[in-house]
């Protein structure tokens, strides 16, 4: 299906943009013509088959989202790498912990997964792990999201009531922030040790699976590399 989408994405952008650009070079200005004006009408038929292509590749990503909720179990890849990927994204496990990575990886170039893979130190126990120091969720984020979006609606469409509303609650958010003290906690090394072996233990589990396999259900998130070693 992704193959499929981003063809509806290029061919669609293409038919839908292209011949509004011709449609530019004619003369045509919005809002003042005709659109089923016979000059123009077949450039407007073939950017509206064009809008309902990317419509299509827009219906097939909800679908894909949908498939893959309803489908998790089957479709859980807890190995973390069923591209057989080449960066450290997918090193980890899938999902991901919050902390992403369980000790500090060493890049020394490129493709920094691919060469642990191909020296067989991928999927190794680190000599030991340390706790890791976070920052505490926080809804500070989420609050400029939405007020930052109602400012710029309201200083476009002049509704000024509104945007000091807006602009207070975001204002007052950035200075409750700097009071808050208490904003970092932090993950022992038990539970980053605990999950990571946990973690090891599904790698082992995992078949390795080939190019032509992973589109299918047997997939769980170990490349078949030729040089990946299973965890002990």
């Amino acid at each position: 299906m992704g193959d499929d989408r981003r063809a509806c994405w290029i061919v669609g952008f293409v038919l839908a943009f292209f011949p509004l650009y011709v449609l530019g070079l004619l003369g045509f200005t919005r809002r003042t013509l005709s659109y089923t004006d016979s000059a123009y009408l077949p450039y407007m038929l073939i950017a509206g088959f064009g809008a309902c292509v990317i419509l299509a590749g827009f219906l097939s990503l909800v679908i894909q989202l949908i498939v893959s909720i309803l489908e998790r179990d089957q479709a859980r890849v807890p190995a973390g790498d069923p591209w057989d990927g080449r960066s450290l994204e997918w090193s980890i496990s899938a999902p991901p912990p919050e902390y992403n990575f369980a000790f500090l990886p060493q890049v020394t170039g490129r493709d920094a997964f691919t060469r642990l893979k191909d020296e067989g130190r991928a999927y190794r126990m680190p000599d030991r792990f340390e706790d890791i120091e976070m920052d505490k969720n926080s809804a500070l984020g989420f609050i400029l999201c939405v007020t930052g979006f109602l400012m710029a609606f309201c200083l476009t469409w002049r509704i000024w009531w509104l945007l000091v509303i807006a602009g207070f609650f975001a204002l007052a958010a950035i200075i409750g922030r700097g009071f808050v003290r208490d904003s970092k906690k932090i993950i022992p090394a038990s539970e980053i040790e605990e999950h990571y072996l946990t973690w090891l233990r599904e790698v082992a589990r995992a078949h390795p699976v080939t190019r032509g396999e992973e589109y299918q259900p047997v997939n769980e998130g170990l490349a078949a590399h030729p040089f990946v070693e299973a965890p002990r």
